[in-house]
């Protein structure tokens, strides 16, 4: 699957994709085609609108994006820092930080001109692994008066696997923890952050 990186709002004439696939040899060989693919020769495809719909600039933005998960995120990013919304908090995940850490040194830029809240898990780059979710629990007070107060949207993209599950159990800690909620009250606000809108996903396999 494809991800488009980049905004229009910063470049309307370039963007950029991420690729994120299976290494199955199909797709090895449709990408060793790409790699062949000269100057003057056009290539055609297609993009399908994403489902994410981004608030307003008053409305702080809350992004979860392990690995390729940042991909969507770049582009809000951008969007948002062009229209002059800088109430964001990224949460991205990467095995090693020198290795993988995609748009590192953009999201750190961002972090340094106070545009963005950015808190990061390099899950091998120490004995024990530190995912997004140990971030997020990491991270409680905060979440908590961007979700419960403010009312922020959140946003959560990347593998379908076990992820969506260790976030959504990070949020209910938050609930739990920060609003004083017991398990079940915890997963009923979760839940009615999806129904509203409030919390989105796109994950894929």
């Amino acid at each position: 699957s494809l991800s488009l990186s980049r905004s229009p709002s910063f470049s309307a004439s370039q963007n950029k994709m991420l690729l994120c696939f299976h290494p199955v040899p199909f797709i090895f060989f449709f990408l060793l085609s790409l790699c062949r693919i000269k100057d003057d020769e056009l290539l055609l495809g297609w993009t399908q609108k994403g489902s994410f719909t981004v608030p307003d600039a008053a409305t702080p933005v809350i992004m979860i994006g392990p690995g390729t998960g940042i991909a969507p995120f770049r582009a809000i990013l951008q969007h948002r820092i062009a229209n002059n919304a800088f109430e964001n908090v990224l949460f991205c995940g990467y095995r090693h930080k020198n290795a993988d850490y995609l748009y590192g040194e953009e999201l750190e830029r961002y972090a340094a001109a106070n545009q963005l809240q950015l808190f990061t898990a390099f899950s091998r780059d120490q004995d024990d692994k530190i995912y997004v979710q140990h971030r997020i629990r990491e991270q409680a007070a905060l979440l908590w008066l961007l979700i419960h107060t403010r009312k922020a949207s959140v946003f959560l993209a990347g593998n379908s696997k076990r992820m969506p599950t260790d976030v959504r159990e990070a949020l209910q800690a938050v609930c739990q923890q920060q609003g004083r909620l017991d398990l079940e009250a915890a997963q009923q606000y979760v839940r009615a952050m999806e129904t509203s809108g409030q919390f989105q996903a796109e994950t894929w396999a």
